[in-house]
């Protein structure tokens, strides 16, 4: 016997005796009857319906009307409707990891920084030196649509979120559309994440932990290096700064918005490839992460005598900057 008909049980058995239940006792009952629903009816009715839903393309609203007298009735909606006097009973969230794991570990162990590699279900393998480039990249590639009803929270906050948080903000990081993702937490737990990802939404990602190989290049610390079109060798922030400097050079004429719409906001995500000097003030009052995150050393002007930035945040993005140029301007970055 369920929990809930143990209660619907005894309340019958207190009916039939002719025993009613006070204002407070009913509020009582009322509570324990939808923290069952919550901890022990949703999270079973999320897992069958949500492989049905996988295959759906675009948001949409199911409104299930449950009489126990009367058929089931599910309806679709185009819109969000709040129903006068309805309670939303949400799924309590069963994925919280911390920030950083409590396993024992050996001196030799904690000396080697390892690195995420994930291979896909397409077969394409993630690897970044740094594990939060990987962890990342990969929550991009199965998508935030899909990832966001699990409800995983890291340091008591989601993962991934709309809102930068005041003490953990630094860690969050922009991936498009205004959503940031949560990295604050170890590589173990990483991948602890991507692993309970996978398992719910019925993904076969192979997640991996992997010690980097011990050459003299890993021990200098040695950073990929870039050349565009065939210049001395650049880093990524600074190949980047040099692409914009040469696109306005060669479009004196251009505005700030052609500028932007050349290349778009979503190449590098929620800072954008560059960034007016109002909006950089806005996030700054704002206190989001903004400082530190453009070259405002080296700013330029457009054909307005607007001041704009060059952001200086690459790092898995960087390939789909160097596919932009190289299709729309005929450029060639490449490492060297």
């Amino acid at each position: 016997m369920s929990r809930l008909e143990k209660i619907y049980q005894a309340l019958q058995t207190l009916e039939s005796e002719g025993l009613g239940l006070n204002i407070e006792q009913k509020a009582q009952l009322r509570e324990a009857e939808e923290e069952i629903i919550r901890r022990e009816i949703l999270p079973v009715l999320t897992e069958k319906i949500e492989p049905l839903l996988n295959q759906i393309e675009r948001e949409l609203v199911l409104v299930v009307d449950y009489n126990p007298k009367q058929p089931l009735k599910v309806s679709l909606s185009r819109r969000r409707i709040v129903f006068p006097g309805a309670v939303e009973i949400k799924a309590e969230s069963k994925a919280k990891f911390p920030s950083s794991d409590n396993q024992s570990t050996t001196k030799d162990e904690s000396a080697s920084k390892k690195i995420l590699c994930v291979t896909m279900p397409n077969g394409r393998i993630i690897k970044y030196p740094k594990a939060k480039d990987t962890f990342i990249e990969v929550i991009k590639e199965i998508g935030v649509e899909r990832i966001r009803p699990l409800e995983i929270t890291c340091c008591k906050i989601p993962i991934i979120s709309n809102k930068y948080d005041a003490k953990y903000g630094r860690a969050q990081h922009p991936i498009g559309d205004g959503w940031l993702v949560l990295t604050n937490s170890s590589t173990h737990n990483k991948k602890r994440i991507l692993d309970y990802i996978a398992r719910r939404l019925n993904i076969p990602l192979r997640v991996e932990m992997l010690i980097p190989a011990y050459t003299e290049e890993n021990l200098k610390g040695k950073r990929a290096m870039f050349s565009l079109n065939g210049s001395e060798p650049l880093n990524k922030r600074n190949a980047v700064y040099e692409v914009i400097k040469k696109f306005v050079e060669e479009h004196p004429d251009s505005t700030f918005e052609d500028i932007e719409i050349f290349f778009p906001r979503r190449l590098q995500g929620g800072y954008g490839v560059v960034v007016l000097e109002e909006e950089y003030q806005y996030r700054i009052a704002q206190g989001q992460n903004a400082d530190g995150c453009y070259f405002i050393d080296k700013p330029f002007t457009d054909s307005r005598g607007r001041k704009f930035y060059v952001c200086n945040q690459w790092g898995y993005n960087f390939t789909a900057f160097q596919k932009h140029i190289e299709n729309k301007l005929g450029w060639v970055l490449v490492e060297v």
